[in-house]
């Protein structure tokens, strides 16, 4: 007796397996070579490049044909052009901003990195922990559910991402806080550390290597001692470690939305994961999504601080 599974290996072995047809999509082959070129577009000629790859993603989205030859319903043509919209004004933006504070400041960039990294580390233990000691009770959650705001707060949240906790969120935000407003002091002891061992300096390693690439001292960490991290654009607080509290907050807010964000992309998308490029991380969406949004938020900051 011929088993289902003995056709199905029976067609393999002889090459007649009915493949599904796959989709073209020309909007998906412009898209990659368009955020490349995005970053190293001049800043005063972002807007008018993002108008128009906006408008050839939108009409090359209809340019939609699979191997027969047939064209695709209109429903994934819509579905395509918001997917590679939202790709553009978001993750492309996002990288643009990305070259434009690490190509102005090296120290600015590992702060935001830290800032935002312990966030993520802080939500997960927050998270771990909460459910350990309150018998997987989100205490926070259940606190916010006394409140209507708070209660459509958790539902969108929860409809998002069920694993996620406002407990985690909570101690992501505390642990950025913290991390915004002491790194700068330990950033400066490690600096004299280098400095006695001649790896950071005007002879120093890396100010040598970074010279490679710039016209000026790429290597700027010397200058925390000077106030790169006083915040001066928000001068009205007075406090500097309250500004820079300010900033820890704001910049932590930004890295759970962007963490909201792609875990809603992948919930409509149907996948786990963004990719498989980083083993244990998933890809480089998975890893870089709570900066998407901090980094444009915290170039304004350094921009504030400089003018």
């Amino acid at each position: 007796m011929i088993t289902a599974t003995d056709k199905k290996t029976d067609e393999k072995r002889n090459g007649n397996v009915k493949r599904k047809p796959k989709n073209f999509c020309i909007s998906t082959t412009i898209f990659p070579f368009a955020s490349f070129l995005a970053v190293y577009v001049p800043d005063k000629c972002t807007t008018i490049y993002l108008s128009i790859v906006a408008a050839m993603l939108y009409l090359s989205s209809y340019v939609y044909l699979n191997e027969n030859g047939t064209t695709i319903s209109q429903s994934t043509i819509q579905s395509m052009s918001r997917h590679t919209m939202h790709g553009l004004l978001y993750i492309t933006l996002s990288f643009h901003h990305w070259i434009r504070l690490s190509s102005q400041s090296f120290c600015h960039t590992i702060y935001m990195l830290f800032i935002v990294w312990n966030c993520d580390t802080g939500s997960l233990l927050a998270g771990r922990i909460g459910k350990m000691i309150f018998s997987s009770r989100d205490i926070v959650g259940d606190l916010m559910m006394a409140f209507a705001s708070g209660r459509q707060i958790v539902k969108i949240i929860k409809r998002i991402s069920p694993s996620k906790s406002m407990t985690g969120f909570g101690g992501g935000i505390g642990l950025g806080v913290v991390t915004a407003i002491y790194l700068p002091e330990y950033m400066i002891k490690i600096t004299s550390i280098l400095t006695s061992w001649g790896i950071v300096g005007d002879e120093g390693i890396i100010s040598i290597f970074g010279s490679m690439f710039q016209d000026y001292d790429y290597v700027d960490i010397q200058s925390i001692a000077n106030g790169s991290f006083d915040f001066d654009g928000i001068s009205f607080v007075k406090s500097i470690a309250i500004r820079r509290a300010i900033c820890g907050i704001i910049l932590s807010c930004c890295a759970i939305l962007g963490d909201l964000v792609e875990s809603a992309v992948k919930r409509n998308a149907g996948k786990k994961d963004s990719g498989k490029l980083l083993p244990g991380h998933g890809g480089i969406c998975d890893r870089f999504d709570s900066t998407f949004l901090a980094v444009g938020i915290y170039v304004l900051f350094v921009v504030c601080d400089d003018s």
